[in-house]
């Protein structure tokens, strides 16, 4: 691919660190996240909406931190004016508001109460323990 480049990173094996794809798409950050939930992800932002990253170039992805971690020193080395900022980002929505939360806790509690969500799983992003 013309537009990819290894990096120098080390990532803790002999197979070279993940391509950084510096003509990589440009799509929104909830896009990236849809497509890619879950991973960690570097962006070049071209946009921002109240102050948060709204808009950019994905440069990479990796279920690693620590790979985007190396992979962002080494694009910072490579290019430090890539025309935005880079933001390193997990693949995860952000809550923006009060509603947007109601309507999260609304589904998680639907599906705990259907039983597709455990009360260990629910444990591990909530304290449910009484004291």
């Amino acid at each position: 691919m013309a537009g990819r480049t290894r990096t120098t990173a080390k990532h803790g094996g002999s197979e070279p660190a993940p391509a950084i794809d510096w003509n990589g798409p440009i799509m929104t950050v909830d896009e990236a996240i849809d497509r890619y939930p879950g991973q960690w992800m570097l962006m070049i932002v071209l946009e921002k909406r109240d102050g948060w990253p709204e808009k950019g170039r994905l440069i990479a992805h990796s279920q690693s931190r620590q790979e985007i971690d190396e992979i962002e020193m080494a694009a910072i080395r490579a290019r430090p004016d890539p025309g935005g900022v880079y933001s390193m980002f997990e693949g995860y929505h952000l809550i923006r508001t009060g509603e947007e939360l109601g309507r999260l806790l609304d589904e998680i509690w639907e599906r705990a109460v259907a039983g597709e969500i455990s009360e260990e799983e629910l444990d591990k992003h909530f304290d449910l323990h009484s004291y």
